[in-house]
């Protein structure tokens, strides 16, 4: 199986981003068929766990969250997930209100800040989360 693994990753090439094959077909990596295999369910929550460890370093790296308990950083990072980190590090006073504690304030500028027919319905109870520091 190695000799084949080996043999497949230098006639294919690794692609990062989805592109369409000689055959028509929308592919990615090393030849995977998004079209006909798609991802199996245990491939997509490896890639989330991975984008939101990565996500989470990210935010750390741009944002003190010492002052969020587990549920408040849970809201964060996946209202960061939904709209970006570039889009969210925009949000300077939201920002601002996080790291001196005032999740209220936060919750208050968020409101302000996002278009809520574009969101999910579910922002608002990340947003409850975000301020009362309790999971919804």
């Amino acid at each position: 199986m190695h000799q084949l693994i080996q043999q497949i990753k230098r006639h294919k090439g690794f692609k990062s981003y989805p592109e369409y094959c000689p055959a028509g077909k929308l592919s990615i990596g090393y030849g995977r068929d998004l079209d006909g295999v798609g991802i199996r369910l245990e491939e997509a929550e490896m890639l989330l766990a991975n984008d939101l460890n990565a996500l989470l370093v990210e935010t750390r790296e741009n944002i003190n969250l010492e002052h969020c308990n587990p549920a408040r950083l849970a809201a964060l990072i996946n209202l960061i997930y939904l709209l970006g980190l570039e889009r969210f590090l925009t949000f300077h006073r939201v920002i601002a209100a996080i790291e001196s504690r005032d999740f209220v304030l936060a919750t208050n500028e968020l409101l302000l800040r996002l278009k809520a027919k574009y969101l999910p319905q579910y922002t608002a109870l990340l947003l409850l989360q975000l301020e009362s520091g309790q999971w919804q």
